[in-house]
């Protein structure tokens, strides 16, 4: 964000943590974004000098989410469950106050249908074409991975590679067309168009939602298939440990309130299942005051990282060879007395050079060359109709 009016946000890692428990303790909102490093967190009170020119957010409250997961009970093994069942876990997110975001006036003139111009555009189907690393590039680092995993050093490590993409639309109008739980947008410089929630925090509660486990929707019994899959449940069950251990550090009384759901999430060439679990813990009553010392424990996300997570950086930071930046990173927002958060996937940045999109996957000893490498592509998308 350097060399915009954003850069005057950006903080040192501890004084942005500690800026975070300062405004918990006064109940100010704010809004944070953390890159994947910790090197360059932004700290940005919602207030009137709120930088609304350069930054834009939308987030779920309670309601979107319930309809959201009601609607994706499509199978037959899900049916059963009813959209009460579905409003009672949105409860667990929390009500935020409504509008719950910052939109600027062109984002709110095209999704009210106002705007010629912006209409047109948004009439016009999206396309997206990528020209990702090559198998070969891909399979060196994907080797290295799993030679560290045999030696022990990791059981999960999440792999990810920059693609460079040709696509009609500018970083505004995506962020407008996508839908998602999360989206965020930096003019000029990134969107992103999140399903993963990191953590939500209400009323002394603190939830998390790791997603592992992708499967083309498409294919047929795509959601048995993906259930039944040796390699996606250890891939699972590692990251819900891993979130269980993290949530330990900061909350009492930690559980697994639900282990494996399936979320149905369209994509411009179709829909992929992905699949999270629910795990929750108790925070003292005087968490508000420790906000920024909660996020030191649990960033950054273990679902992006891997188990065990110190060591698996380390992994990462040899087998990518570059920086991730705030691609994988986490924003979110205070509002006052809640917290709801996410893990910036799906995730597209303006270069001097163009477009890229960023993906990636977790790797296990189980797991097959060309089926990562596959997913890899498989993540490319942007989630519209």
């Amino acid at each position: 964000m350097k060399g915009t009016p954003l850069e005057r946000y950006i903080h040192g890692t501890e004084d942005a943590f500690q800026l975070m428990n300062n405004y918990g303790a006064c109940r100010t909102p704010f809004l944070f974004l953390f890159d994947f490093e910790l090197s360059n967190p932004l700290i940005i009170p919602l207030d009137e000098d709120f930088p609304a020119a350069d930054i834009e957010y939308r987030m779920p409250d309670g309601i979107l989410r319930a309809d959201c997961l009601a609607r994706e009970y499509g199978s037959d093994a899900t049916k059963k469950r009813t959209l009460n069942e579905a409003r009672t876990i949105a409860s667990d997110y929390g009500r935020f106050p409504q509008p719950y975001g910052h939109d600027s006036a062109i984002s709110v003139a095209a999704q009210n249908g106002a705007g010629v111009r912006m209409q047109s555009q948004l009439s016009t189907a999206l396309t997206l074409q990528s020209f990702p690393v090559g198998l070969d590039e891909y399979a060196a680092a994907f080797h290295y991975v799993q030679s560290q995993q045999r030696a022990g050093n990791s059981y999960l490590t999440n792999l990810t590679f920059p693609c460079p993409i040709e696509l009609n639309a500018a970083l505004t109008e995506v962020y407008v067309r996508s839908h998602a739980l999360y989206r965020i947008l930096v003019k000029n410089r990134m969107v992103v168009f999140s399903p993963e929630s990191f953590v939500r925090i209400h009323n002394n509660r603190i939830f998390s939602y790791p997603m592992k486990g992708t499967i083309d929707a498409t294919l047929p019994n795509a959601e048995t298939l993906l259930l039944e899959n040796e390699k996606e449940l250890a891939e699972h069950v590692t990251i819900v440990d891993l979130i269980r251990n993290d949530l330990s550090r900061v909350s009492g009384n930690v559980c697994v309130d639900r282990f494996r759901f399936i979320d149905r999430i369209a994509t411009h060439t179709g829909g992929i299942l992905q699949m999270s679990s629910r795990i929750s813990g108790d925070l003292p009553a005087d968490y508000r005051t420790r906000l920024g010392a909660i996020f030191r424990e649990l960033l950054p996300a273990g679902s992006v990282s891997g188990a065990p997570k110190r060591k698996t950086l380390e992994i990462i930071r040899q087998a990518e060879q570059r920086m991730r930046g705030y691609y994988t990173g986490v924003f979110g927002v205070f509002d006052g007395h809640h917290l709801d958060s996410a893990v910036m996937i799906r995730y597209i940045e303006q270069t001097e050079k163009g477009f890229v999109y960023h993906s990636g996957g977790g790797i296990t000893i189980y797991s097959d060359l060309e089926s990562e490498y596959r997913e890899l592509l498989q993540k490319i998308y942007v989630p519209v109709d």
